[in-house]
């Protein structure tokens, strides 16, 4: 992988419910990291969810390996506007210099 090719802002972070001034929980993004990623769109499929067709298109992010933080499955990733559900991480290469993060948009772009 070219670094040069690492040329999108994405945020990893967690949904964290927290108590707000009104004493309601609220859920929120927790962002853990910013950092430069290559995106690409890897594949489309479609199904049938609850009598509704429903397209779900596969990202692939390619980021540096860090030595003071690892993306989990735990984690969500926002990019242009929308959260990604983290499905796979892999060392590439197998040499401690890029991670390649396979991720989903999440349903109706929610918050779970």
């Amino acid at each position: 992988m070219n670094p040069g090719k690492l040329d999108r802002r994405i945020t990893f972070g967690t949904f964290l419910s927290v108590e707000n001034q009104y004493q309601d929980y609220v859920i929120t993004f927790v962002p853990a990291l910013v950092t430069w990623a290559n995106v690409r769109i890897s594949d489309g499929a479609r199904q049938l969810e609850a009598g509704e067709q429903v397209i779900n298109q596969t990202y692939r992010f390619t980021t540096r390996y860090r030595r003071d933080f690892e993306p989990t499955k735990d984690m969500r990733i926002l990019y242009d506007g929308n959260y990604f559900t983290i499905h796979s991480v892999r060392d590439l290469e197998d040499r401690r210099r890029f991670y390649e993060i396979v991720a989903r948009v999440t349903d109706e772009n929610s918050q779970n």
